[in-house]
């Protein structure tokens, strides 16, 4: 994405550079389809900056870079792929963020007052930052235009997590980059010395970059996990589940219950997007008894995600009938039914 919007803003867009672009933007709607926007908002700017022919060979790019990497999935199940990336998604429960969200677009990781203040002064950097940007480079509107409608998708999103901030990062990286440059060429004409300039900027990185490792560090959780005692946990067996896929990598359990012919699912949680309409998980009777269903299959079970896994009194207590062969924080293993 980075680099689409680098290659977008330069003076004299020709096709085969937008072309390129659009490479980037498909690959970037591959991994997060929230990015179509950025995709809408990159076929704007390129037929008003440079007319038709480019913001055509933009588009076709991008579907093509796109396709490459989902078009194996969308061919070898194309009901389940439309299904699981459209219907799905369009048909989550709403949550209620409020007015945290923007400071958790910033990377704010928590609601208190704090972490709302220094999102708040993030947010007016940025928001100086792109006034002066826009002011001084033309080609900075793109950059505005991106991360101001990636800011209305990620407020009317209906659930919201703490990473989908990403989307917004090579935007606001650039526009904060544009504004130090406007700052510093101002500066310079006012006869600052370079050696200052470089201080000042020095230690407004820094700030930024404590404020940031403030946000992670409060957001920090778990530990390291513990592969060696779970893999003797797992000894013996044929099937292994998971309520995360996670421990199946780390452990190698994933091929082997492949290669086992044993029940494989990669989002545990998100399954509970096929009960339509189900608030919570655990209020979806659909979701308790597939995840009952499931978990009971494999002769070692791996709970990692508990409490977020949202199961019920039903559910914990047909787990609660499988001996406990690993009890760690946040790590446990349940063995085979007496």
């Amino acid at each position: 994405m980075l680099a689409a919007l680098v290659l977008l803003a330069r003076p004299a867009l020709t096709a085969r550079v937008a072309a390129i672009a659009g490479g980037f933007l498909g690959l970037a709607v591959a991994v997060k389809l929230t990015y179509v926007v950025a995709v809408l908002v990159a076929l704007v700017w390129t037929w008003f900056t440079a007319g038709r022919r480019p913001a055509l060979r933009l588009v076709a790019s991008a579907a093509a870079s796109s396709l490459l990497v989902i078009g194996p999935i969308v061919l070898a199940s194309p009901a389940s792929a439309w299904r699981m990336i459209v219907v799905d998604q369009s048909l989550r429960g709403a949550r209620d963020v409020g007015a945290s969200r923007l400071a958790l677009m910033v990377g704010a990781s928590s609601d208190a007052v704090p972490h709302r203040i220094l999102a708040g002064v993030l947010w007016a950097l940025i928001a100086i930052s792109a006034v002066v940007a826009v002011r001084t480079y033309r080609w900075s509107i793109l950059w505005v235009g991106l991360l101001a409608s990636n800011v209305v998708v990620l407020a009317a999103t209906a659930v919201y997590f703490k990473h989908y901030s990403a989307v917004l990062a090579p935007a606001i990286a650039l526009i904060l980059g544009a504004g130090v440059q406007v700052a510093v060429d101002g500066a310079r004409r006012r006869g600052v010395p370079g050696r200052t300039l470089f201080v000042v900027v020095s230690i407004a990185i820094a700030c930024l970059v404590a404020v940031q490792l403030g946000f992670v560090r409060a957001d920090r959780v778990g530990g390291r996990f513990p592969r060696a005692a779970v893999d003797r946990a797992l000894g013996g067996s044929t099937c292994v589940t998971a309520d995360s896929a996670a421990p199946l990598i780390l452990t190698g359990w994933m091929a082997r219950n492949i290669a086992h012919g044993c029940p494989v699912v990669v989002d545990f949680t998100g399954h509970v997007y096929e009960a339509r309409g189900a608030p919570s998980r655990r209020s979806s009777e659909a979701f308790q008894a597939w995840a009952a269903a499931y978990l009971l299959t494999g002769d070692r079970i791996v709970l990692i995600r508990r409490p977020a896994d949202q199961l019920d009194a039903t559910t914990d207590a047909l787990l609660a009938k499988r001996p406990v062969l690993l009890d760690r924080p946040q790590v446990l293993v349940l063995g085979p039914a007496p």
